[in-house]
């Protein structure tokens, strides 16, 4: 069985690694709310704080790197959570009181907007990553995500 990193590992890095406000288990409930699963749009921070000695990261690599950690998680934490709590809106006004997908519409696109904007989010993370690593790093970076396997396919 493949062990895929998840968004997850990247928080629970995060809120430890830089304090980050914000409890750790909420971060691990927080992971459902991405538009594309882990396994196929790689979350590579985790990975790269594990295997950064492996990696050889250079100073000016880590300090950029510790930029992207910094300034990233925040911004995904906002949004994963106003994407669950609109998720769970639109739940209870199905579930609770019967609304049409058409009653929700509105809240639906709203949705929609949040979790693309959390994707943008992601691939521009995982764009900064790939810019501060050497094409070398990176692919090592990628192979410890396990990525590639089945999706690159």
């Amino acid at each position: 069985m493949q062990h895929y990193p998840s968004v997850r590992a990247v928080f629970v890095a995060a809120c430890i690694a830089l304090g980050a406000g914000f409890p750790v288990a909420q971060a691990h409930e927080l992971e459902n709310y991405a538009l594309i699963r882990s396994e196929n749009l790689p979350h590579l921070m985790h990975n790269i704080m594990q295997m950064s000695g492996e990696l050889q990261l250079s100073e000016a690599q880590r300090a950029r790197l510790q930029e992207v950690a910094r300034d990233m998680p925040p911004k995904m934490h906002a949004g994963f959570t106003r994407a669950q709590t609109l998720e769970k809106s639109i739940a209870r006004d199905v579930v609770e009181q019967g609304r049409s997908a058409e009653d929700v519409s509105t809240k639906l696109d709203e949705l929609q907007r949040i979790k693309r904007e959390l994707t943008d989010l992601q691939i521009k993370g995982l764009n900064q990553i790939r810019a501060i690593l050497t094409p070398e790093q990176y692919q090592l970076a990628l192979k410890d995500a396990a990525w590639g396997q089945n999706v690159a396919k």
